[in-house]
């Protein structure tokens, strides 16, 4: 088949989905079938090939109508995880992110390169659209708006963005400071450096993950503290991400299923930065006196206290639980626990594999992070620094942002260098 017949067979198949769509009908079962096959045999596989690999997914995602197809479309920064997360056979698929601006409409599928065609789907159940590469199963997602008529991939910035990154550069952000070290080369070199550990899903999570590691080595500068939550399949990294945190941040314990008891005293007499793996779920001791969950949920607000009773018939003694924290697991955790985290989406990339870093690259970094921490202790300024935050979550707040995950971003933006910021609020 040449290109030019190939061409106006999809071009066909797609005016007579497009007809009916704006007619109010919606295309039969066998309509949509139609076309899907005519674009794989124009991509170069044979019908049969393509039925005897995908036959079977594309009817599936049919019959149970998880698939429509639409033109304009707005995909959420969340999506990937939710269709990794919902759609089981979706997980062997490769993620990436569309570099391009442009594609060649060709019906209702669109066209990148000379052989590589994408079929833009609608997820009905969690509201959201992606591209997928059936062929050589990958799925592409996408931040851009398509206007209708033209197919072209605009970046559309909130109208606020601009607003806040004014009011944060005032005062607000940490390269305002004199800290006597070149922070946004260290920063840059923290993100190089878990760039070259993890594959994270969101480019932006490397920047957040980045500032907690920094945050870690300021600790007294936090009344509430945030937390990071890997959420992912089996295979995917996530106690290698936790591994990677742990080599930087200040004082870290990377542990499995820390004991009750424990928590409160590497807290009061340690202040441990804790990396929990594969924490237990909530429900099999929710009841029991000595609920962990219980002590992970006070340790996100500095002042709150785990009381026992001593030997003496009068005494008990009050331990400080407060601390940040990293949980790790593909089971569910505490809602309200949950609540108080920043969930971090990671899925495994086939071909990617983690560099090894040598001791002298981590002794060099920390260096660097220990020169932070003796400008903030030092220096006298836990107390300025307590108020930029602050005021950082207030113009989140006056923003639109809701106040929990104000708590929870608004260090994390503080300690990320101006130049990320237009990068980062958006997401």
């Amino acid at each position: 088949m040449s290109e030019d017949n190939t061409l106006e067979k999809l071009l066909e198949e797609g005016k007579k989905l497009k007809e009916k769509l704006e007619k109010g009908l919606n295309p039969s079962t066998e309509e949509i079938e139609k076309a899907i096959k005519t674009l794989w045999k124009a991509g170069g596989m044979s019908l049969e090939e393509f039925q005897q690999k995908f036959g079977d997914i594309c009817d599936w995602l049919l019959r149970n109508e998880f698939v429509t197809i639409e033109e304009n479309v707005k995909l959420t920064h969340k999506a990937k995880g939710e269709i990794i997360r919902k759609i089981s056979f979706l997980k062997d698929f490769e993620f990436a992110e569309i570099t391009v601006d442009k594609f060649e409409s060709i019906g209702y599928t669109y066209k990148f390169g000379e052989n590589t065609f994408f079929e833009l789907v609608y997820l009905k159940p969690f509201g959201t659209f992606v591209f997928i590469d059936w062929r050589n199963k990958k799925v592409f997602e996408l931040y851009e708006l398509i206007q209708k008529g033209k197919k072209k991939f605009v970046k559309k910035i909130p109208t606020y963005v601009e607003e806040i990154t004014k009011t944060l550069q005032n005062f607000t952000i940490i390269d305002s400071f004199d800290l006597k070290i070149d922070y946004p080369t260290l920063f840059e070199k923290i993100v190089d450096y878990v760039k070259s550990q993890v594959y994270l899903l969101n480019e932006e999570d490397y920047l957040l993950e980045t500032a907690f590691i920094i945050l870690s080595w300021m600790p007294e500068i936090l009344d509430i503290a945030p937390y990071l939550r890997f959420y992912a399949p089996k295979g995917s990294g996530k106690t290698t991400n936790l591994e990677a945190i742990s080599r930087l941040a200040f004082r870290s314990l990377l542990s499995v299923n820390p004991t009750f008891a424990s928590i409160p005293r590497l807290a009061h007499y340690h202040g441990t930065f804790l990396a929990i793996d594969e924490a237990r779920i909530k429900g099999e001791d929710i009841d029991s006196e000595d609920n962990v969950w219980d002590l992970l949920r006070a340790r996100s607000r500095r002042g709150t206290a785990y009381v026992k009773a001593t030997a003496d018939p009068y005494g008990v003694m009050a331990l400080d639980v407060f601390g940040l924290t990293v949980i790790s697991g593909k089971r569910p955790i505490p809602e309200d626990v949950a609540d108080r985290c920043f969930r971090v989406e990671m899925q495994k990339k086939v071909g990617f594999k983690p560099r090894k870093i040598t001791k002298r690259e981590v002794e060099l970094l920390l260096l660097e992070l220990s020169k932070l921490r003796v400008w903030s202790v030092l220096d006298g300024k836990i107390e300025v620094l307590k108020e930029a935050i602050e005021q950082t979550k207030e113009g989140l707040i006056s923003a639109g942002f809701d106040s929990r995950f104000a708590d929870i971003i608004a260090p994390l933006i503080f300690l990320t260098p101006k130049n990320y910021h237009e990068k980062l609020l958006p997401y």
